[in-house]
């Protein structure tokens, strides 16, 4: 009876995992089915792991940990994003040998440029850079960026104009006040 207790009581907290639509869970890099995170703060955006994102070589049980979530809206920006990744010490080090997809939504009446200039600026600390590998779709006001390489601890995302490009050596602040000389 006992068995069958703990059978259950699994395969309901399984289930109320799987189905946790936050921005916060851990996931099986051995499960074989894709791993879709839904942002906080916005349901419309998300952070999609396909099969295997870090190889076919894990056991089952091998679990990595992800948030998925809006921030406060930094001009210049429209919306600001953050994720954040821990390997759970799984020995991945977080190494995907395939694309990670993020989903962007942003609200159209909030941009302050034309629609079509709209890109994405990524920060993995400090400084703001252009996205590469980014779909601009609007028809549904969001931004699909592909990316593959090394899953940084804590990366920041910002939809902003494509014409007040960050450049690799500009600190925040230094866009900050770009930003404040566009707009006097």
């Amino acid at each position: 009876m006992r068995m069958l207790t703990a059978l259950v009581f699994a395969g309901l907290l399984s289930t109320c995992l799987s189905e946790a639509a936050g921005a916060q869970i851990w996931f099986d890099l051995a499960s074989g089915e894709p791993t879709v995170v839904t942002s906080v703060g916005d349901s419309q955006s998300t952070l999609t792991f396909p099969p295997y994102p870090f190889g076919d070589v894990w056991p089952p049980g091998t679990l990595v940990y992800i948030e998925f979530f809006t921030t406060d809206v930094l001009p210049p920006f429209a919306a600001n994003y953050a994720s954040y990744f821990n390997d759970g010490g799984c020995g991945c080090a977080g190494l995907p040998v395939e694309t990670i997809t993020y989903r962007f939504h942003y609200d159209e009446s909030q941009l302050e440029w034309p629609e079509s200039e709209t890109t994405l600026y990524v920060s993995y600390g400090s400084p703001w850079t252009r996205a590469t590998n980014v779909q601009l779709d609007t028809l549904s006001d969001t931004i699909t960026y592909s990316y593959f390489g090394i899953m940084p601890t804590l990366v920041n995302f910002g939809i902003g104009p494509s014409r007040s490009v960050p450049t690799a050596t500009q600190s925040w602040g230094q866009l900050k006040q770009n930003y404040l000389q566009e707009h006097r």
